[in-house]
């Protein structure tokens, strides 16, 4: 089955369970996840995402989505020596993380009971797991700190004709 994923308004953590194979071509590559295996997805990107059923089994996912207004009040809360100067916001629009990292692993695991059951975390719990998945994003690579943080929005261009005639007119 394959799913077309429209531009991703907010980043994404995605972590694949032992249930289905994951293909996602992005531009001219194809990155293959398998079970266990965890990615993130820069914001304003688009993907196609291929899910692949193994041993009859269904596919199996869970996401975090970073909203933009998340990422500012969670960047307010940082201790601004720990954010990387040299961090530089990468082309890449998908990171594969390292395998079997267990940060990763017991955070999504955590949340399996709770889809299990049918039953939504409180509202507590949600912001600890979404923190967790932040750091778990940042322990990764300090260029991803560029990548989430980064709040210009790329489809607002200014006009150069309009905001000279605006600032520098004479009269």
């Amino acid at each position: 089955m394959t799913v077309a994923v429209p531009t991703a308004t907010a980043s994404i953590l995605s972590y694949i369970f032992i249930q289905a194979n994951w293909k996602l071509p992005t531009a001219d590559v194809r990155l293959y996840f398998d079970p266990g295996d965890c990615a993130f997805m820069r914001r304003d990107n688009r993907m196609w995402l291929q899910k692949r059923v193994k041993d009859g089994r269904p596919y199996r996912s869970v996401v975090m989505k970073f909203s933009r207004d998340y990422l500012k009040e969670f960047f307010h809360t940082l201790n601004r020596k720990d954010i990387p100067a040299d961090a530089r916001r990468e082309k890449r629009s998908l990171v594969k993380f390292p395998t079997n990292r267990l940060d990763v692993r017991s955070l999504f695991e955590s949340l399996v009971p709770y889809f299990d059951a049918g039953v939504s975390p409180d509202e507590d719990i949600l912001k600890m797991k979404m923190a967790e998945g932040m750091f778990a994003i940042l322990k990764t690579d300090e260029n991803l700190y560029a990548s989430l943080f980064d709040f210009v929005e790329p489809w607002k261009r200014v006009r150069a004709d309009i905001f000279l005639t605006h600032r520098y007119s004479l009269a």
